[in-house]
């Protein structure tokens, strides 16, 4: 049942989109797309299981570093797999729901290990319009302790904290 509202969202917006000429073509490819595509049920149950994950882009951005490194499996095999299907996301739901997932557990072991220094950083990029050479100071600590508490590695070196040395500076 969830299948058929989901493929019926898809076509609403698709039939929209052909009678309204002023659509864009991202809404147009995307509704054909799902349209055309064969929706995997039990890939569609599994993606669809869990709640969407209730942050804010803040969040999201204060993570962003960590879980590129903690979660490079996951959206590494969830693009390789929309490479394979012309861009589809509907063909890889179990890579999709995979990077949630990923996401959700870094997300969570941040908020248990690390949590007044990463609220501190989300919270300073929130203030500051994401501008994180306005948020080191915040960046920094909670960097020191992601990499000490989550056992990262800190391999993204682009950041100008006293841990990481920024890439773009001139050596």
């Amino acid at each position: 049942q969830a299948q058929h509202l989901f493929l019926r969202r898809f076509f609403l917006a698709a039939t929209e989109t052909q009678r309204t000429p002023s659509a864009t073509p991202f809404l147009q490819n995307s509704a054909t797309m799902a349209m055309n595509a064969v929706v995997d049920e039990a890939a569609y149950k599994e993606a669809t299981s869990r709640a969407d994950l209730d942050v804010t882009s803040a969040v999201l951005i204060a993570a962003a570093r960590h879980l590129g490194q903690a979660c490079a499996d996951q959206n590494t095999a969830f693009l390789k797999c929309k490479q394979e299907h012309d861009n589809n996301p509907v063909k890889c739901l179990s890579q999709g729901a995979a990077v949630t997932s990923c996401t959700e557990q870094l997300l969570t072991k941040l908020k248990t290990n690390c949590g007044a220094e990463f609220k501190a950083q989300w919270q300073c990029l929130a203030a500051n319009n994401m501008t994180f050479s306005r948020c080191r100071k915040t960046q920094a600590a909670m960097d020191e302790c992601a990499l000490s508490s989550l056992g990262l590695r800190g391999s993204f070196k682009t950041y100008d904290t006293p841990g990481n040395p920024s890439s773009y500076s001139s050596s």
